[in-house]
């Protein structure tokens, strides 16, 4: 993928960002709950989106996340992520 792919991208997501939520609304909270529970040590999340599921992942071992839209990253930092990393690359 170059760079103008990647923009595009991002661009895209941005612009959705406001309603990101209702549409990760199909994803039912127990499944959430399942999948991020049994994450231990250290863990990678990309497409983070808007970090729904940051509140069921335990609080131990480092987590790290990912996600190409910046507008959907920094609607993560209103869900307490302090302890939660962003990456880029």
């Amino acid at each position: 993928m170059n760079d103008n792919q990647t923009n595009t991208i991002r661009k895209r997501y941005n612009r959705i960002a406001g309603v990101f939520d209702i549409m990760d609304n199909m994803i039912q909270e127990t499944w959430r709950k399942d999948v991020t529970q049994q994450a231990e040590g250290k863990v990678l999340e990309i497409g983070i989106g808007t970090g729904k599921n940051l509140e069921y992942y335990h609080a131990n071992g480092r987590k790290d996340h990912y996600d190409a839209g910046t507008n959907l990253y920094k609607r993560t930092r209103t869900r307490g992520t302090n302890w939660f990393t962003r990456i880029t690359f």
